[in-house]
């Protein structure tokens, strides 16, 4: 309890505060507790349309780790143990490698001419001149589907070796096709493990910030980098920590409404 207190309320209290005084020249001027620093963030255009791409960001990132991931997760619960382990080294391989080092490896994958992805289109005459990938939101997006993937896999893989396969057989012996048994059985009952895996790649897409840093590049900006930039480069210490408290705000909310449907989810399929 006093590890959770020191480490983590303590801090969060701090951040909070930091947005309700005036910092000037590195120190909080005594007596002037204020909620303008929040009133002038919210009442600007600008940080709205940060905040909806920083959300974009997040949710094309979950998406396309649900549609890479679903069929790798149906997969590994359907071949047999030498199979699996084969899969599952391959899932649980990139988590063995910081973030930082395989964002540079996708730096020197997804780079100018002499990237690996232009430099193979180049040869086989594919395109005539080379694809700008590298800091765009689509690099970005290749980068966060790639590194959040085993989030996704994970507890999809959960949801399906959960599943009681007498219904599969039942399905099956009513007449179902493949397709019937998969869309109306298999899915439904794993859309907790699908709710799951989308939380943990929503939220730590929506607040990464080693990515999109790297990826975008210095004039990608997106909700984490931008405080970044507030903070270090720019020394706003108010705005930055009102756009920290907002982004963690949300990023809560994201949260409650996912556990909320999982939760209905659980009581309808009971």
């Amino acid at each position: 309890m006093g590890y959770l207190v020191v480490f983590l309320a303590i801090p969060l209290l701090l951040l909070f505060a930091f947005g309700l005084v005036d910092i000037r020249a590195g120190r909080v001027v005594s007596g002037s507790w204020t909620l303008e620093h929040y009133a002038r963030v919210l009442r600007d255009p600008f940080y709205y349309r940060i905040f909806l791409r920083t959300f974009w960001m997040g949710t094309a990132a979950t998406v396309l780790c649900l549609i890479f991931g679903y069929p790798v997760a149906y997969l590994f619960t359907r071949v047999g143990p030498t199979a699996r382990q084969a899969l599952l080294v391959l899932i649980l391989a990139p988590l063995l490698t910081n973030a930082v080092v395989r964002t540079f490896g996708w730096m020197i994958i997804l780079g100018g001419p002499k990237g690996l992805i232009n430099a193979l289109l180049l040869h086989l005459g594919l395109v005539r001149e080379p694809v700008k990938i590298l800091y765009t939101m689509n690099g970005v997006l290749i980068g966060l589907t790639q590194i959040e993937l085993p989030f996704m896999i994970l507890p999809i893989i959960a949801a399906l070796e959960g599943q009681d396969r007498r219904l599969l057989e039942a399905a099956t012996g009513l007449g179902a096709s493949w397709a019937q048994t998969f869309f109306h059985v298999v899915v439904p009952l794993s859309l907790p493990g699908v709710l799951a895996g989308s939380a943990l790649v929503f939220v730590i897409s929506y607040t990464s910030f080693v990515i999109p840093a790297l990826l975008g590049g210095g004039s990608f900006a997106v909700i984490p980098t931008f405080i970044f930039e507030q903070i270090t480069a720019l020394v706003q210490w108010n705005t930055g920590a009102v756009l920290a408290s907002l982004l963690l705000c949300t990023a809560v909310v994201m949260l409650w409404l996912f556990n909320l449907g999982s939760a209905r989810l659980l009581r309808w399929q009971r």
